[in-house]
C-alpha cells in the first residue's frame, strides 16, 4: 500500500474516532487510534501507560519554546508529506478521545507528539496533537508557556495553510489557554470564529466543543443572562445537528442554570445531567456550585464546590477551573476555613492567574480578603475588601461577582447592626441581579429583607457612611495599647465622626464600671458616677441589649427624672452594645437628634472593632495584674526561700550560712551534745531531734540578747558573742552548759545519766572564722579531757 493509500486510510480512522467522539465512546475511539497508530510502527501501551513524568514533558516543553519559531518550523516541515500529517492527525484525535475520557493515557501521546515533533520533524497534522501542550503545562500552572507554543503553532499552521490543522491549534488555543491570558470578550469572539473555520474545514466534533468552552465566559462578563442562555441553545441545536453527544452534556447544566436564576425553572434535573466523561462531571459541579453560591444554598455549595475540586488536577486546562478554585476557595471561608492550607492554595492559584491575566482576574485577591476578615471578625479589614472587590469587580464587568459582592458586603454590615446602609447594598445587590436577569435571586432578597432592586447604573446607591473615615478611625482604635488608649482613641474618633459631646465605655467585667479617661475604672454604684453619665440609660440598655437613640434624653419620660439629665437643658443619646456585655455611651448636649441613622450606622460598623480591643485592652490589663501579683509573689517567695536557706530547719536557728553576718564578734563558743550517737542509737533519731529542738531551745535562752547561736551540724551548735571578753565568754558558757544540765533529758547511755554537753570557747581572733576554728580547739580538749566541761583557750575550766 502506497503513502497516498495509508493517509486515505488513517483520514477514514480519524473521522471514524471523530464519530465515536461525538456518540460518547470515547474508549472505542482510543482503541482505533492505537490501532491505526501502531499499524504505523508506533508503540502505544495497551493499558495503563508507563509514567508519563509530566514534570519532564514540563521541561522538555518549555526548552522547546525558548528555541527555533514557527517560520523555521515551517521550513523544516517542506517534505513532511500527506502520510505524516495523516498521522499527526490521529493522534491529535487520540488525545482528544483520552482526555474526553478521563484517560491517563493523554499526557503520553502528548509527549510522543513532542518527541516526533523533535525526531522527526514538524508536520502541519502533528500540530493539533502538540497543541494540547497547556494539558500538562496548565497542571503545573504554566499558562504563559501554553499560550507561546500554541500562538507559535498557530503561525506555523498559518504558514503551511492546512486545514483542518489551522483551526484546530486555533480551537485549542480558544479553549485552553486565551481564557487565561487575554480579555474574555476576545476569546469568546475567536471561539466563534474558529467554530465556523472548524465547520467548514470538515471538523463538525470539535466544533462541537467550542461552544461548551464560550458559554461559561459569557456567564462570567455577560452583560445579562439572556446572551448566556443564547449561546448555550446555539450550541445544543449544533450538538444535536451533527449527533455530538459530549458537547450536549456539556451544556444541558448550562442550559438548567440558565433558567433556574431567570426564574423559569426551581431546581436541576440530576436524571439530565449524568454524564461519564470527567469534564462533564466537573462542570456539572462547578455550574451547581455556582448556582448554589447565588441562592444561598451553602450545604449544596460545599458539596458541588468539593466536588469540582477533587477533579481540578484532571481539567486545569479548562476556562471553568478558576470559577471552581473561586467557589470553593469561598466556601471553605464560609465554613470557617479561610485559614487552612486548602484555602490558601485555592487563593494562591487565583493570584497567579490575576498576575497572568489582571484584566480578568484582578478582583478576585480583594474578595477572597474580605471572606478571610470577615471569618476572622475584622470588620474594618472585610468593609476595605470588600469595597476594593466592588470597585474592581465594576471596572471588569463580571455581572454576578458583583452583585454577590455586594450581597455578601451588605449581609455583613446587616449582621454588625449597620441596618441603613446594609439595606443600600442589599437593594444594590438586587439591582444588578435584576439587570443580569436573575429574577429567582430578584424575588430571594425581597423576600428575605423586603428590598427592591435599586435603579440606575451598578453601584448607584451610594451608602450615606464615610465607609474610609471609619475604616481610619478603626485602625486608629484596634491600635490602641490599654485602657486609657483605647478610651481617649475611641472618644476622641466617635466625636470627630459623630458630632457627640461625650464618649463613654461602660465595662460589666467584675461589675458595671465607668471606663475613666485615665483607664481607671469606677463602680456605677459610686456617687461620682451619677454626676458623669445618665445611669438609668445606661441600665435600661443593658436590660434590652439593643441600641438606644434618644433625640433628647431630658424629654424622654423613661429617662427624664435621672439626676445627671435634670441640670442638662438638652442631650441626644445614644447607647449601644459593643460586646461581651460592655455598653458605648454617646452624648450629644448640643442638638436634639444628633444621632441620624447614617451617624448610628457609623458607630455600629465601629462597635466590633471597639469591642475586639475592649477584649484586648482588658486581656493585657488582666495580663499586667497577674504579672504585678506575681512578681510580688515572687518577691516574697524569694525573701521567705532566703531566709530558709539561712535557717535551720529543725531547730529553727540560723545555720552556718549566717555567719556571714557576724562579723563583729569578739567572742566564740562551740557546743557539742555529750555521747549523741549514743543517744540516738538508745531513744531513736525522733527523740534524737527532739533532744536537739531542746538543747537549742535552752542555748537560747542562755546567752545575751546580741549573741549569735548558730546551730553548725549534727549536735554542734556555735555561739557567736559580741563585745566579750574572756570573762564575759566563759560566763556565758557556763550559763549554757547550766541550762542544758537543768533540762534533765535521760541519757542513760552517758555517764551523768542526763543529756550534757562540751564547751569550747575563744577570745583571740580576727573574724568569725578564726573565732570559730579556736573554738572548735578548745571543744576539742573539752571533749579529750571527759566531756561535760568548759575550755577557754585550750584552758579546761
Amino acid at each position: 500500500m502506497d503513502h497516498a493509500e495509508t493517509a486515505h486510510r488513517l483520514a477514514a480512522d480519524d473521522q471514524r474516532m471523530a464519530d465515536l467522539i461525538r456518540r460518547n465512546l470515547f474508549a472505542e475511539a482510543l482503541a482505533t487510534g492505537r490501532d491505526a497508530l501502531t499499524g504505523q510502527g508506533l508503540t502505544i501501551p495497551d493499558g495503563p501507560p508507563p509514567d508519563p513524568e509530566p514534570r519532564r514533558l514540563s521541561e522538555e516543553l518549555i526548552r522547546w519554546a525558548a528555541t527555533g519559531s514557527a517560520e523555521e518550523d515551517a521550513r523544516r516541515a517542506g517534505d513532511a508529506g500527506p502520510l505524516r500529517d495523516a498521522v499527526g492527525r490521529v493522534l491529535a484525535r487520540s488525545v482528544q478521545a483520552a482526555f474526553l475520557g478521563g484517560d491517563p493515557l493523554a499526557p503520553w501521546l502528548i509527549r510522543l507528539a513532542v518527541r516526533l515533533w523533535i525526531s522527526e520533524g514538524p508536520a502541519a497534522g502533528l500540530a493539533g496533537a502538540l497543541a494540547h501542550v497547556n494539558f500538562v503545562l496548565a497542571g503545573h500552572g504554566d499558562y504563559a508557556t501554553g499560550d507561546t507554543i500554541l500562538r507559535r503553532l498557530m503561525r506555523f499552521t498559518e504558514i503551511l495553510g492546512t486545514e483542518p490543522d489551522l483551526s484546530y491549534t486555533r480551537f485549542l488555543h480558544t479553549v485552553s489557554a486565551a481564557p487565561f491570558t487575554e480579555p474574555f470578550p476576545e476569546a469568546v469572539a475567536a471561539a466563534r470564529a474558529v467554530h465556523e473555520s472548524l465547520t467548514a474545514a470538515g471538523d463538525p466534533t470539535s466544533a462541537g466543543f467550542t461552544v461548551p468552552g464560550s458559554v461559561p465566559l459569557l456567564l462570567e462578563y455577560g452583560d445579562d443572562l439572556a446572551g448566556y442562555r443564547a449561546e448555550t441553545d446555539r450550541g445544543l441545536a449544533f450538538a444535536a445537528d451533527t449527533g455530538n453527544e459530549p458537547g450536549r452534556r456539556n451544556l444541558e447544566v448550562h442550559r438548567q442554570l440558565g433558567a433556574i436564576l431567570a426564574g423559569d425553572r426551581d431546581d436541576f434535573d440530576e436524571s439530565a445531567l449524568t454524564g461519564d466523561g470527567g469534564t462533564t462531571v466537573f462542570g456539572d459541579h462547578v455550574m451547581r456550585a455556582v448556582a448554589a453560591l447565588i441562592l444561598g444554598d451553602e450545604p449544596a455549595l460545599f458539596r458541588h464546590a468539593a466536588g469540582a475540586a477533587d477533579l481540578i488536577p484532571s481539567v486545569n486546562s479548562l476556562a471553568t477551573v478558576v470559577p471552581a478554585h473561586l467557589v470553593r476557595a469561598l466556601a471553605l471561608a464560609m465554613a470557617g476555613r479561610a485559614g487552612s492550607p486548602e484555602f490558601a492554595a485555592h487563593r494562591d492559584w487565583l493570584d497567579q492567574r490575576a498576575a497572568d491575566n489582571p484584566t480578568e482576574f484582578g478582583h478576585l485577591l480583594p474578595w477572597l480578603r474580605a471572606e478571610q476578615a470577615r471569618q476572622a471578625g475584622d470588620l474594618t479589614t472585610a468593609v476595605r475588601e470588600y469595597d476594593a472587590a466592588q470597585r474592581a469587580a465594576d471596572d471588569r464587568r463580571r455581572p454576578w461577582h458583583q452583585a454577590v459582592i455586594a450581597e455578601r458586603h451588605g449581609r455583613l454590615l446587616l449582621a454588625h447592626g449597620v441596618t441603613h446602609t446594609a439595606r443600600l447594598l442589599l437593594a444594590d445587590a438586587a439591582g444588578r441581579y435584576r439587570r443580569w436577569g436573575a429574577e429567582r435571586k430578584v424575588a430571594d432578597l425581597r423576600a428575605e429583607f423586603g428590598v427592591e432592586p435599586g435603579e440606575g447604573p451598578a453601584g448607584a446607591p451610594v451608602p450615606d457612611v464615610d465607609l474610609l473615615a471609619v475604616l481610619r478611625a478603626g485602625q486608629t482604635i484596634s491600635s490602641a495599647a490599654g485602657l486609657a488608649a483605647l478610651a481617649h482613641r475611641t472618644g476622641e474618633a466617635l466625636t470627630a465622626l459623630t458630632g457627640a459631646s461625650t464618649v463613654h465605655l461602660v465595662l460589666q467585667d467584675g461589675g458595671p464600671r465607668l471606663l475613666t479617661g485615665g483607664g481607671g475604672l469606677l463602680p456605677l454604684d459610686d456617687p461620682a458616677a451619677r454626676e458623669l453619665l445618665p445611669l438609668t440609660a445606661i441600665r435600661y440598655a443593658d436590660r434590652t441589649r439593643e441600641t438606644l437613640a434618644v433625640a433628647d434624653a431630658t424629654r424622654d419620660d423613661r429617662f427624664a427624672a435621672d439626676p445627671y439629665l435634670t441640670a442638662l437643658p438638652r442631650c441626644a443619646l445614644l447607647v449601644t452594645p459593643v460586646g461581651d456585655g460592655a455598653l458605648l455611651v454617646l452624648e450629644n448636649r448640643h442638638t436634639r437628634g444628633a444621632f441620624s441613622t447614617p451617624r448610628r450606622d457609623t458607630v455600629a460598623l465601629l462597635t466590633g472593632q471597639i469591642g475586639v480591643s475592649l477584649r484586648n485592652a482588658l486581656t493585657h490589663a488582666a495580663l499586667e495584674r497577674k504579672v504585678a501579683d506575681r512578681t510580688r509573689e515572687l518577691a516574697t517567695a524569694n525573701a521567705r526561700l532566703a531566709e530558709q536557706v539561712g535557717t535551720d530547719v529543725l531547730t529553727g536557728l540560723p545555720n552556718r550560712r549566717r555567719l556571714a553576718s557576724a562579723d563583729g564578734a569578739t567572742a566564740a563558743a562551740m557546743i557539742d551534745i555529750d555521747h549523741f550517737t549514743r543517744y540516738n542509737d538508745h531513744y531513736g533519731h525522733l527523740a534524737g531531734d527532739a533532744c536537739l529542738r531542746e538543747v537549742a531551745q535552752a542555748i537560747s535562752g542562755a546567752i545575751r540578747s546580741g549573741d549569735i547561736v548558730i546551730r553548725y551540724g549534727g549536735a554542734e551548735f556555735a555561739v557567736l558573742l559580741a563585745d566579750a571578753d574572756e570573762p564575759i565568754a566563759r560566763m556565758v558558757a557556763e550559763r549554757i552548759q547550766a541550762a542544758i544540765r537543768r533540762l534533765g533529758l535521760p541519757h542513760a547511755a552517758a555517764p551523768a545519766g542526763v543529756v550534757t554537753a562540751s564547751i569550747g570557747v575563744a577570745c583571740s581572733g580576727t573574724g568569725h572564722q578564726e573565732l570559730i576554728r579556736a573554738a572548735d580547739e578548745s571543744l576539742y580538749e573539752s571533749k579529750r579531757d571527759g566531756r561535760d566541761r568548759i575550755t577557754v583557750g585550750g584552758t579546761p575550766g
